[in-house]
């Protein structure tokens, strides 16, 4: 469980690119469950805001144990900037928090031994589902940001993904995921 006067006392001496260090050596030997309600006390309690990349590696442990709907409902709320996160702008637009979730999301994929969890996967099926006025335009240009590094999502949601350009009338879009 939390010992939420533990955290009290700790966070005062991070700073969001230290935790994200730290979180990057332990997150494998954690509880995903009790790492989640973390992150939900700093935000909520202590105002600490963890880096896009610190997410992304909750998301990875939430996956890895199959939290599925809880990391579902996490990075659709990281999306929708509805997450606070440390950021160097002032400002974030949607395509800007969205590349650098994907970015991280790669970043993690790449330097990782473990296999790969369904983050892309996730991210193009809420980007499809939950965001349609955007949505499938943006999963079409991460399918194609991951796909150049040969990171390529389940044949599901490659098909889901199609779907969603032809309904989009992004018939051009859907020739190229085809390819």
């Amino acid at each position: 469980t939390l010992d939420s006067s533990k955290c009290k006392s700790i966070l005062p001496h991070l700073t969001p690119h230290h935790f994200d260090r730290l979180f990057l050596s332990l997150h494998r030997t954690v509880n995903p469950k009790t790492t989640h309600e973390f992150f939900r006390f700093a935000t909520r309690h202590c105002n600490f805001r963890f880096t896009v990349r610190s997410y992304c590696l909750l998301l990875r442990s939430l996956l890895a144990d199959s939290f599925v709907p809880r990391a579902r409902f996490l990075l659709a709320r990281l999306i929708d900037g509805h997450v606070p996160t440390w950021s160097s702008k002032t400002t974030t637009s949607f395509h800007d928090r969205l590349r650098e979730i994907a970015s991280s999301m790669l970043e993690l994929n790449q330097g990782s031994d473990e296999q790969r969890l369904g983050e892309l996967d996730l991210l193009l099926h809420i980007l499809c589902s939950q965001f349609k006025c955007l949505g499938s335009r943006c999963a079409f240009d991460i399918f194609v940001m991951f796909s150049k590094r040969g990171v390529f999502p389940c044949l599901k949601t490659c098909n889901f993904l199609l779907s969603s350009l032809v309904k989009a009338n992004e018939l051009h879009k859907s020739y190229e995921v085809f390819d």
